[in-house]
């Protein structure tokens, strides 16, 4: 029997929250105990810092210059549907339904993300179907979830979110998870996005809220957001990003309080698994579509940007297949799960001609293939942004700076070239770009030669499509 397969991405979680990698605050007990029973990977990146173009690469293992898909939500053009068409981009899901595999998405994406699952949905729909929260006031929701935020212990918490489940959160997710597995056939591959992390963080529990704010305003989110230069993000930050909060001393802990809540939840559907002797049968990825800058240089600037925040994200792969344990350092990226997962189901060959841009990290792991000696991410909300970093420096480059001005006249904006040195600054502190021109230019020459390759290979994807369609006519 080929082993089970989940995939857990907790939207917006960057790893330098969590305790696992070596954060103060407490944030992840029980994902610091999983973890000592599988891999831990030191260096894994995103490859954009939006959803859309995340996801896509997550579940098909090509980078987003490959499949082209480069924008996320109103700003995905009909021109970005089409090249991931035009590429014949496929997801791990449909590469697992033809191995046999039962396969259910816990999602609201929805659109192309849903490609490939037999059943794919939110938690009323896969398990209360039409007659779940769907049909019921989004007031009644709201309030209820209000409700829930004000519970002041753990355990109350999670009694009271099982009963009034239903809602886009961890408890709902996980509780959904685990009635579906209990009938679930073998093998099965289970997709979670879970949205906690992500602002609005409004309706955290008091429960967790209070193990990490203890008070204090220092200044509030009103007098912030007036140092925002552009109406369109300001009111966005005041009506959505940050709405509920008063302080802007409050909203680091609120996301470090999601995070807890998030692993607690995490424990809890552990804990079923192996009470349903499935844990170790069954692969687990956990993982982070990006992360978030929340606060930067006194302005809140969430999640978009090319900066170590957003882009440095948490994998930890336990369960079946995985049979070291410990940290791994080598440059890893989202392009290389697809191959993984593949690898430990035994189908990785079965998927040679289906173009990945990502390797097995099992393989890397063990010294049976060298790992990267560089990644390249994309900015989803510039016209034309790229990074490259090694295992010692970071650039950041756009050919103009009108090429890297975003829709929000640029708050994701420092330079039009940058360079960082990741030994010494992990939080893009020290533009070394005027100062060290030889790494400068060999770095852009790098990136500059990497980016034609992608592109020359989704040209080829795209032609070899076309012959097919010919040939069959």
């Amino acid at each position: 029997m080929k082993p089970n397969v989940i995939v857990i991405v907790v939207d917006a979680l960057r790893a330098r929250n969590l305790s696992l990698y070596g954060y103060h605050r407490k944030t992840s007990p029980f994902l610091d105990k999983l973890a000592l029973k599988g891999l831990i990977f030191d260096n894994f990146y995103s490859t954009t810092d939006q959803t859309d173009p995340s996801f896509t690469t997550i579940f098909s293992g090509r980078h987003p210059l490959t499949h082209g898909l480069t924008r996320h939500g109103p700003d995905v053009m009909p021109e970005h549907i089409g090249s991931l068409m035009a590429t014949s981009t496929t997801t791990l899901a449909s590469m697992l339904s033809k191995l046999g595999y039962m396969t259910v998405g816990l999602d609201w994406l929805g659109r192309w993300h849903r490609r490939g699952y037999m059943f794919y949905g939110e938690p009323h729909e896969l398990v209360d179907g039409p007659r779940g929260i769907s049909a019921r006031s989004t007031r009644i929701a709201a309030a209820r979830a209000k409700l829930l935020a004000l519970i002041p212990t753990p355990g109350l918490h999670k009694k009271l979110a099982r009963l009034l489940y239903g809602l886009m959160d961890a408890a709902s997710y996980f509780d959904a998870a685990t009635r579906i597995l209990k009938t679930a056939r073998r093998p099965f591959f289970l997709s979670i996005h879970l949205w906690d992390v992500h602002t609005p963080l409004d309706i955290i529990p008091k429960a967790y809220l209070k193990i990490f704010y203890h008070g204090g305003c220092s200044e509030t989110v009103e007098s912030m957001a007036s140092r925002i230069r552009d109406p369109t993000w300001r009111r966005l930050v005041l009506n959505y990003h940050l709405k509920g909060i008063k302080c802007i001393d409050e909203i680091e802990p609120r996301y470090d309080a999601a995070i807890r809540m998030v692993d607690r939840m995490l424990s809890d559907f552990y804990e079923g698994l192996e009470d349903a002797g499935l844990a170790e049968e069954t692969l687990i990825t956990i993982t982070a579509d990006h992360g978030d800058n929340l606060v930067r240089d006194g302005v809140f600037i969430g999640h978009g940007g090319l900066f170590q925040r957003v882009l440095k994200v948490p994998l930890i792969m336990v369960g079946a297949g995985i049979e070291s344990q410990g940290r791994v350092n080598f440059l890893a990226q989202h392009v290389d799960l697809v191959p993984t997962i593949l690898d430990v189901v035994g189908a990785l060959d079965e998927y040679r001609r289906y173009h990945m841009d990502g390797s097995s990290l099992l393989r890397i792991a063990a010294g049976e293939e060298e790992p990267k000696s560089f990644i390249i991410s994309v900015s989803s909300t510039a016209r034309e942004r790229l990074m490259i970093a090694d295992h010692r420096y970071k650039l950041v480059y756009s050919p103009s700076r009108e090429a890297a001005m975003d829709k929000f006249g640029g708050i994701w904006f420092r330079n039009t070239i940058e360079l960082y040195d990741l030994d010494r600054d992990h939080d893009d502190r020290e533009d070394l770009s005027d100062s060290m021109l030889d790494v400068r230019k060999e770095l852009e020459r790098r990136l500059i030669r990497e980016r034609r390759r992608m592109m020359r290979n989704r040209m080829k994807l795209i032609s070899s499509k076309i012959s097919r369609t010919m040939r069959s006519r």
